[in-house]
Order: structure tokens, then C-alpha cells, then sequence
């Protein structure tokens, strides 16, 4: 008896520590489910964040550019081109042939027109950006789609004013001349709050409101002084064809429903701003020929040569190619054509033709070559070349040590985009990017080997970024 119930107790505390070896377990797997919960937590955690750091890069680039542009990033200068990703800090240059249009968050547009330069200022995200477009020179037409939020910003500054909006359609250009500098804007839609910029370098608390329709100046006479500001109805005669023509563009896409001219009249102006751009670029080829076309009795000042008779007059020399029967009067002070076989009734005539027989032979072999000069057709100016090479351009073939060839580096990243470009002197060294795309290590070339920087440069060059 005993020993069953020993054996009862026995059986129990197993039991019992059957059941505390149950929980113990069923403890340390909730233990460990918590663990890896908290794990979890914190690798979702850490995501979010490193989303958030994504989205804090703003989306900018190139969208469309009908001109030679290059962008320069912490001292290196790139060839522009279109869907190239822009950095804030970027320095953006358009070239005296067209226009180059950028594009920040999918909703902000910014056209610099001819010879305009501009440095970018971008941070924040799509949702809370602040933007600051400094203009150096030229002029910029915005265009701002959606309306920015409390917490985003976007400003245009130049040396005498700064220029806030929310979401408009503005243009703003920058003259100087000497120490004046003047600051226009003119606002096609919306409104632009817009403060002058004091000689101290502060910014006034006075902020003028320009609204659509409407166009504000900014003029500084010296170093010295601060800005006057006046304001004005907008006058669309004094913009050029190009910028008419992108304002008609927005007008049309209904972006601007109230613009203060009629779109027959802005049509009827583009037109007349196109003819009056093509008459002018015809007057300055008429100009650069009428230079060019030399007038060959001016450039011959030898004296003619003559032949005096028993009287003492003088006939002139009537030599001439049997091939032509004209020729360029050397006497002639208007440097007019004449036909000697025309020439009668005078004394000059008759002895000059017995004269002239004996020595008219010779005389046409020494002459014909020196003194009658075939009129000269006009030579026209060579055009200029673009100062930066495209990056498809092939490179002259002249020695790498001659100075005169360049050679363009390509970089493309990891995706097979193209990230920027750089035109190198021969001989010279490419400089490594400041920036560089995501998704690798280092700039390499076609066969995967790192690329060393201190390389010469003696043709056209591929580096990918891995």
C-alpha cells in the first residue's frame, strides 16, 4: 500500500513536472515569438526611416532643352542633356542658341531662356520642398501646377529682390549694366509676393504684391543705393518669340484661365515678333556680305598705263582678253564696266588703234594677269562652333599632344543612364565625379577594372559606375 501510494505521489510530481516543463516551454516560445516581434518592430522601423531618407531626395531634371547647356556640380562642369538628374547646388548655363526646360517634383517648371544662368537650391521632399532658384543672368518663366502646401516654399532671388509664390505662372528677368542692375517680373497667373533687397544686403520688410497681369521693376542705380520699385500692366511687346510662344503653350493646356491678352492677339504678336526676328537675321547677312564684297577698281591703285600720241593725248590702254569683250575701266573712278569696241569718233581712238597694234600683244601678256581683276563675289563669315562638344561628336584626329582635340568621357550608372559627361583636352586627366549614382562602388571601365584618374586622356572614354 504503501508502496502505491509512493508510487501515486511519484506518478503526480511527474506529472506536475510534466505540465511546469509544458509551460516552461510554451514561456520560452512566447518569449522567443516576442523577440523576433521586436525584431520585426525595429527592422520596420528602420525601413520607414530609410524611406523617409529616400523620399527626401527631390526628383529634378532635365526635361526639355533645345540649346548647348552645362551644369556644373562642386567644380566639375557636365554637358547638359535630356532626362539628366539635377542636385541642389547645381549651376545650370544655357548657351546662345535656344532654351532648356526643367522639371522639379512632376508639377514644377522652370524655362531659362538664351544666355540665362541660374544656381539651384532644392531640399525636403515633394510633399514639404523648399526651393530657391537664384538668377544670375537671363531670364526664367515658372510655372508652378499645383499649389504649395504651409509647409513648402519656392522662391526666385536676384541681387535687388526675392520673390515668393505659392503656385503661379511668373517670368523674371535680371539686367545689369555697370553697377545698375534692374529685376522685372511679370505675373501671368496667381500672385507673387516680391521685397526688395537693400544695400546692406537685408531684405525689406515692405512686400509688394504683383498680381496677374501686372509687372514690377526693381532698379538700382549704384552699389550704393537701394532699389526703386514701381509696377505696371504687363507688356507683351517686350518679350521675345520663344517665351510668347511657351505662355500661348500653357495658356492652350488651360493652366491660365484668365491671361490679360486674347490668345488671336498673343497669336497675331508671335507672328509679328517671327517676322521681325527673321527680317533682322536677314539684314545682318545682307550687312556681313555687303563687308565682304570688295569692289576691285578700290583695291587696284596702280596707275593706269597709257599711251601718248604725236599731240600729247593720252589713250587709254585698250587691251583686252579676246575671250571677254568687257573689261574693268582702270581710269574709271566708279569702277564701272566698259566696251572698248563701243569707244568712237575721238583722235585717241584712231591713233590708238595703229599704236596699239605692235605692242598690244605684249603688252596684254604682261597686263592681263596684273591689272584686269575678275569682279569678287563675297566671302562669308565663318559660323562659329559651339563651345562644348556633343558627346556623339567625333573627335579630331590630330595628335594627342597637338592642344586643339578634346575627348568626351561618358559616365553611366548602374542602370545604363547616362550621368553626366566631361570634354578633356588630350592628354589631360578626367576628374571623378563629386557625385555619384547608387547601386556601386567605383567608376570602372568597359572590362570591369577600376578606373585611375590620373590617366591621360587620348580618346573618347566609357566608365561605368559598379
Amino acid at each position: 500500500m504503501h508502496n502505491i501510494g509512493f508510487c501515486a505521489i511519484v506518478r503526480k510530481e511527474n506529472k506536475k513536472g510534466a505540465i511546469l516543463m509544458k509551460s516552461r516551454k510554451k514561456i520560452g516560445l512566447i518569449g522567443g515569438i516576442s523577440a523576433i516581434a521586436v525584431i520585426l518592430c525595429i527592422a520596420a522601423v528602420m525601413i520607414v526611416t530609410r524611406n523617409g531618407e529616400k523620399e527626401d531626395y527631390r526628383d529634378i531634371s532635365v526635361f526639355d532643352l533645345s540649346a548647348s547647356a552645362t551644369v556644373t556640380r562642386d567644380g566639375t562642369t557636365l554637358d547638359a542633356y535630356s532626362g539628366m538628374k539635377l542636385m541642389s547646388g547645381d549651376d545650370v548655363k544655357v548657351g546662345d542658341d535656344g532654351y532648356i526646360c526643367l522639371l522639379l517634383d512632376g508639377d514644377k517648371y522652370v524655362t531659362l531662356e538664351t544666355g540665362t544662368q541660374i544656381r539651384l537650391n532644392a531640399s525636403g521632399n515633394k510633399e514639404n520642398s523648399k526651393t530657391t532658384i537664384e538668377l544670375v543672368q537671363g531670364a526664367v518663366l515658372n510655372e508652378l501646377d499645383s499649389k504649395l502646401n504651409d509647409d513648402s516654399s519656392y522662391e526666385l532671388s536676384t541681387p535687388v529682390s526675392v520673390m515668393a509664390v505659392r503656385g503661379t505662372v511668373f517670368r523674371a528677368a535680371l539686367k545689369s549694366e555697370g553697377e545698375a542692375v534692374t529685376a522685372d517680373v511679370m505675373v501671368f497667373d496667381g500672385k507673387v509676393a516680391a521685397a526688395a533687397v537693400l544695400a546692406d544686403g537685408t531684405v525689406s520688410s515692405e512686400e509688394n504684391m504683383v498680381a496677374a497681369g501686372e509687372a514690377a521693376n526693381f532698379h538700382k542705380a549704384d552699389a550704393d543705393s537701394d532699389p526703386e520699385y514701381t509696377k505696371a500692366d504687363i507688356s507683351y511687346e517686350d518679350l521675345p518669340a520663344d517665351t510668347l510662344a511657351a505662355i500661348l503653350k500653357i495658356c492652350e493646356s488651360g493652366r491660365i484661365p484668365n491671361l490679360s491678352i486674347s490668345k488671336e492677339d498673343l497669336q497675331q504678336l508671335i507672328k509679328e515678333k517671327e517676322s521681325a526676328d527673321s527680317d533682322d537675321q536677314s539684314a545682318d547677312d545682307t550687312d556681313q556680305s555687303a563687308d565682304h564684297d570688295t569692289d576691285p577698281s578700290d583695291a587696284d591703285t596702280t596707275e593706269p598705263d597709257t599711251t601718248a600720241d604725236d599731240n600729247g593725248d593720252n589713250a587709254p590702254d585698250s587691251s583686252v582678253d579676246d575671250d571677254d569683250d568687257t573689261y574693268s575701266d582702270p581710269d574709271s573712278d566708279d569702277g564701272t564696266v566698259s566696251n572698248p569696241g563701243t569707244q568712237s569718233g575721238s583722235k585717241a581712238d584712231t591713233k590708238s588703234d595703229k599704236k596699239s597694234s605692235k605692242k598690244s600683244d605684249s603688252k596684254s601678256d604682261k597686263k592681263s594677269d596684273s591689272k584686269k581683276k575678275p569682279k569678287q563675289t563675297a566671302v562669308p563669315k565663318p559660323v562659329p562652333l559651339p563651345t562644348t562638344k556633343p558627346a556623339d561628336q567625333t573627335p579630331a584626329t590630330s595628335s594627342p599632344n597637338s592642344g586643339n582635340t578634346t575627348y568626351t568621357v561618358t559616365f553611366i550608372d548602374p542602370l545604363g543612364r547616362v550621368f553626366g559627361t566631361q570634354s578633356i583636352a588630350a592628354g589631360s586627366q578626367a576628374q571623378k565625379p563629386a557625385l555619384s549614382p547608387a547601386g556601386g562602388t567605383n567608376w570602372c571601365d568597359a572590362e570591369g577594372h577600376v578606373f585611375n584618374f590620373n590617366t591621360a586622356i587620348t580618346t573618347d572614354l566609357t566608365l561605368y559606375y559598379r
